[in-house]
């Protein structure tokens, strides 16, 4: 099954995707993006805002580190509580 997917590389290019996605030609349709972080709260903010625009924001680690940039030897290491909400606030697909 192919969906839009997307590598954003500022707010400019994610309102951009966000646009796209909110095209009525694509009512229905399910995208993924990835859009790399260092700060947590804005990481929930985007995973919360995401599914808005028919996306899931795509958050890649191996469940004790999160990537924070394209290369894994730059992941931060995920704290007990951050897995805690992150847990907590996963999106429902539809």
């Amino acid at each position: 099954m192919e969906f839009p997917y997307a590598e954003v590389w500022s707010d400019a290019s994610k309102e951009s995707y966000y646009t796209a996605m909110d095209n009525p030609a694509l009512a229905g349709t399910w995208g993924v993006m990835a859009f790399y972080s260092t700060d947590f709260e804005v990481m929930l903010g985007r995973w919360a805002e995401a599914p808005k625009h028919r996306l899931m924001y795509l958050i890649l680690g191996d469940n004790e580190k999160r990537l924070v940039g394209p290369y894994f030897p730059a992941a931060t290491p995920l704290s007990p509580s951050e897995k805690a909400t992150m847990a907590a606030s996963l999106p429902v697909f539809p």
